[in-house]
């Protein structure tokens, strides 16, 4: 895996998952090369989301039925350039 990349092991999708919103893919759900994420299945570290960079009031949409996981600045961003989340989290660990 390459850093920022995804695919490899569980990260082959079924295709339920509808598109939230356009953007720019800065992480992609799967097998990553940062070492902060935790291990799943055969990755050594698996990064459990999809990251879009996107500008700021851009409406987004639930790709499927799920629960609001976190909404607001991202705590591990360096704070002179932080990030604005929605996390959303989906049945089935997704």
């Amino acid at each position: 895996s390459t850093p920022g990349g995804g695919g490899g092991g569980l990260a082959e999708g079924d295709g339920r998952f509808s598109w939230p919103v356009g953007g720019y893919v800065t992480q992609e759900f799967g097998c990553t090369g940062f070492s902060w994420e935790q291990p799943r299945g055969d990755c050594a570290n698996f990064h459990r989301g999809m990251d879009i960079a996107n500008g700021a009031g851009t409406p987004i949409r639930a790709p499927e039925d799920g629960v609001v996981a976190f909404v607001g600045w991202n705590p591990y961003d360096d704070p002179r350039d932080p990030a604005f989340l929605v996390v959303i989290a989906h049945a089935g660990g997704y």
